[in-house]
Parts: structure tokens; C-alpha cells; sequence
């Protein structure tokens, strides 16, 4: 879609720069001149920096006033968090167990072999549309200050367990069925966990002592418990990062020409661009079981935490980006 607007702009742009040569008429060239001078120039141009790479196109439609528009996405960069499985208290310490064995006698009938740490792929998930006005307050012409709106997509990050990870939670839930098995076993009655297989006396004893398992993540503001994070219907661990669509941006910039100038006029520009978009509060990050890390837990540990914390930095998102831009007409 980007790029079908940057087609648009430039075929409108060299058409309109082509009528602007076309003889005619005294009479046709003055109505041409009064319908065209709302645009004094156009460039189209490429940007990198913060909010992602993306293309723009600006009108300048005087002196001090120039209007772009343009799109840019987040490459889709993979970051990796690790964190426990275990048991854990209720105040969110971790129990001392044998994992180890634990996992061995539960790989003995169930094929599964659990590990105690599973790691998360982390992906930005961010693009936008933008529309701003640039006010170019002194004579040089070279520092503007900006006012604008950034439109994208409400989640803008997405973590979810490596696939090689997956034995392991579904171990984790395999484990959690026989815990809950374990609760109801009477010592007259042992209860079959498969087919005429009975489970032994010693390891419900096990289960029951340890409790069930899970991915401690921190404490519940709310409660001051544990929260324990467990996979969903698919056996996956899953979290998104949502922010408002709508985003109001205020920054100041500075653009000087490339190449030497012709009639006072460069044809090639660099500019930089430095500000703020306004997310309308902190952003939430929601667990798949609809847990907000941010503003319902406490005291995350790990690299869960990291990354949490990073989130919480951004109470307003910094922009910094470079702008190459090629002057049509």
C-alpha cells in the first residue's frame, strides 16, 4: 500500500511538473499558474531511524509551510527472553526440588522430557501512517519544528515460545493433569492415569508436596501471590504489546541540502527529525491468558523483566530518524 502512494504522488508530481512546461496560450498559462500555486515544490523520499524504515512524500506549500505524509514499518528483528519452570509459593519464591529426577520419571511415561527454562521470541510488530506539518520559522530555512499524527496498528510487539521449546510445556501441562489426579487419590482407591496403569503411592506424594507447576513470572499487585503463568489450549506461551492507534507527534528537525545548489535550489536533501509520539499513557503487555505484565504484576524477575521494564521506559516513544529526499519539482 506504501509504495502504491508513492507511485501515485510521483506520477501525479511529474505530471503536473510537465503541464507546468506546456506551451499554450498567454491566457491558459496564467490559469495553470493560479491553479497551481497552492504547491510550490514536491520531494519524495526515504526515512530510517526509531519508528522503523519507510518512504514520504512533502508539499511545500510556502515559504515556512511544507505538509508530508508517508508510511514506515519496524523490520521484524527477533530478540530472545528466557524464564523458569518450576514450583513456586505463594509470595513467588521458588521451591527447591529435584527437577531433574522429576522430569526423568515423568519422561519415563509420557515421552516428554522437560526442561526447567524456556525461551521466548520477541518481534516488534510496528508500522504507521503519518501526516505532518512542518513550520520553517527562520530565514535559512534549514530548522523546522513539526505537529502531526501517527496512525498504525494496536499491537505493536508480540513474544512467543521457540518451537524447539515445546516438549516442555507440553510436559508441563502433562504434569499439571497428574497433579490434579494426585489431589484426588485415595490410598484404598489409587486411580488409573492411563488405561489400567495406576499411579504410585510415592509419586502423587510428590506431586501433592510440590504443588503445581508453572511459569513464575512475579507477584499480583492485587493479591500479593504468586502469578504463575501456564500455556494455553495450543501449549504455547503467548504476549502481546498494545499501544493506542492514534498517536499525536511534536518534534524540531533540521535539513540541509546534497548536491550544489542550482538557482538557488538543491535537488537532494538530508534532514533529521527528532521528537516524541504520544502514546495517551504507558502501553500494556498481555499475557494469553489476559495478564497485563505492566500494570498488574510486580517484582518480574529475569529477562521477562528486562523487557518489561524497557516498556514501562517509554511513556512517550522517542523518534529519531534520518530522511533522504529527492526534490521533484
Amino acid at each position: 500500500m506504501a509504495w502504491t502512494l508513492a507511485a501515485v504522488c510521483l506520477t501525479t508530481a511529474t505530471a503536473m511538473a510537465q503541464t507546468q512546461t506546456t506551451t499554450g496560450t498567454e491566457h491558459e498559462q496564467e490559469d495553470n499558474t493560479e491553479r497551481k500555486t497552492w504547491i510550490k515544490g514536491m520531494d519524495l523520499g526515504i526515512t530510517a531511524g526509531t519508528t522503523g524504515v519507510g518512504i514520504e512524500v512533502s508539499a511545500k506549500l510556502s515559504n515556512v509551510v511544507r505538509l508530508r505524509a508517508g508510511f514506515s514499518a519496524m523490520p521484524r528483528l527477533t530478540g530472545r527472553a528466557n524464564f523458569g519452570i518450576g514450583f513456586y509459593d505463594k509470595d513467588g519464591t521458588r521451591k527447591q526440588t529435584n527437577f531433574k529426577s522429576l522430569a526423568s520419571r515423568l519422561q519415563s511415561f509420557t515421552g516428554y522430557m522437560m526442561d526447567d527454562e524456556v525461551t521466548m521470541m520477541v518481534k516488534p510488530k510496528y508500522y504507521n501512517f503519518n501526516l505532518m506539518v512542518d513550520v520553517f520559522p527562520l530565514k535559512n530555512k534549514h530548522w523546522f519544528v513539526t505537529a502531526g499524527l501517527f496512525l498504525g496498528n494496536k499491537t505493536i510487539g508480540e513474544a512467543y515460545n521457540a518451537t524447539e521449546e515445546m516438549p516442555a510445556l507440553v510436559g508441563l501441562n502433562i504434569y499439571n493433569h497428574l497433579y490434579e489426579m494426585a489431589l484426588s487419590m485415595d490410598d484404598d482407591e489409587p486411580i488409573p492415569y492411563y488405561k489400567s496403569y495406576y499411579m504410585p503411592l510415592e509419586l502423587a506424594e510428590t506431586f501433592v508436596r510440590n504443588g503445581r507447576m508453572g511459569i513464575g513470572i512475579g507477584t499480583m499487585k492485587s493479591t500479593g501471590e504468586t502469578y504463575r503463568m501456564e500455556t494455553d489450549a495450543d501449549f504455547m506461551v503467548r504476549a502481546r504489546v498494545e499501544a493506542n492507534k492514534l498517536k499525536p507527534y511534536l518534534g524540531v528537525g533540521y535539513e540541509t541540502g546534497l548536491d550544489k545548489a542550482r538557482n538557488n535550489q538543491h535537488r537532494y536533501h538530508v534532514g533529521v527529525d527528532c521528537g516524541v509520539l504520544f502514546w495517551g499513557g504507558m502501553p500494556k503487555m498481555i499475557t494469553h491468558d489476559g495478564t497485563d505484565l505492566i500494570h498488574d504484576v510486580e517484582n518480574i524477575h529475569g529477562d521477562v523483566g528486562k523487557w518489561v521494564d524497557l516498556v514501562k521506559t517509554f511513556k512517550v516513544f522517542p523518534v529519531l530518524n534520518v530522511r533522504f529526499t529527492h526534490t521533484i519539482f
